[in-house]
């Protein structure tokens, strides 16, 4: 489990805060263009062009703006890779090394 938490602890430290936070908005706004776009188009046919484009904008501003705003800072706070704690790790391993029991698969698998 140690080294599984290392790993984990390696990755996290490996990126780049700020860059990391860019990342996250611009993934953010890819939600919020999606979102608007499906908004403005599913809008119906009974608005204008003119009203279909200011939901569109709408839209993309509010799922956009939040979505950024929460992977911006989620990224920028570390919080990208989750590190597990040690009881969170040796569950896992022995999750995983029972699942692999059941499926005859337990060649060379070490749980602790």
């Amino acid at each position: 489990p140690a080294q599984m938490i290392a790993a984990q602890q390696t990755k996290r430290d490996s990126f780049d805060p700020v860059k990391s936070a860019l990342e996250g908005v611009k993934i953010g706004l890819g939600i919020g263009a999606a979102a608007g776009i499906g908004m403005a188009v599913n809008s119906g046919s009974g608005n204008t062009l003119q009203d279909q484009v200011f939901i569109g904008l709408k839209n993309f501003a509010i799922f956009g703006g939040v979505t950024s705003c929460l992977l911006g800072f989620n990224n920028y706070t570390g919080n990208r890779v989750y590190v597990m704690d040690m009881k969170e790790a040796t569950n896992r391993l022995t999750v995983d090394f029972v699942a692999s029991l059941k499926i005859s698969q337990d060649i060379g698998f070490a749980a602790y």
